[in-house]
C-alpha cells in the first residue's frame, strides 16, 4: 500500500528541509494529522512548518524546516499516539543507487 502524504505549504524548497524518522506507521493505527497533533500541541509547529508527513506500513518520515528539527524530534521523541511510544530521530541520508563502497 502506498504512504500516505499530507501536503503543507508547496512554496518551501526542498534544501531548506529536514527529514525526521519516527517509529511508528499505519499498522499502529497513526495517521498523518495524528503526528501533525503532537507536532503542534508538543512544539508549536504547525502544517507551514511541517509540509510533509509520509505514514508508511512500518513507520512514517516527517519534513519540518531545518531550523525546526531539533524541537520537531524533540516533540515527537516520547510522546505516546494510540498506546504506541513514538522513537523519532533525524533521518540518514540516502544513499546514492549508484555508487558502492568499492567505488573510488
Amino acid at each position: 500500500m502506498r504512504a500516505s502524504v499530507a501536503s503543507g505549504s508547496a512554496g518551501v524548497d526542498q534544501e531548506d528541509l529536514a527529514e525526521i524518522f519516527v517509529s511508528v506507521g499505519r499498522n499502529d493505527s497513526i495517521s498523518a494529522p495524528d503526528l501533525q497533533a503532537v507536532l503542534l500541541e508538543r512544539a508549536g509547529l504547525d502544517r507551514a512548518q511541517t509540509p510533509r508527513i509520509r505514514v508508511r506500513d512500518k513507520n512514517s518520515f516527517v519534513s519540518v524546516k531545518r531550523e525546526d528539527l531539533d524541537r520537531a524530534v524533540a516533540a515527537l521523541d516520547g510522546a505516546v499516539v494510540g498506546g504506541k511510544t513514538i522513537k523519532a530521530e533525524p533521518s540518514r541520508p540516502r544513499s546514492s543507487p549508484t555508487s558502492s563502497p568499492n567505488d573510488a
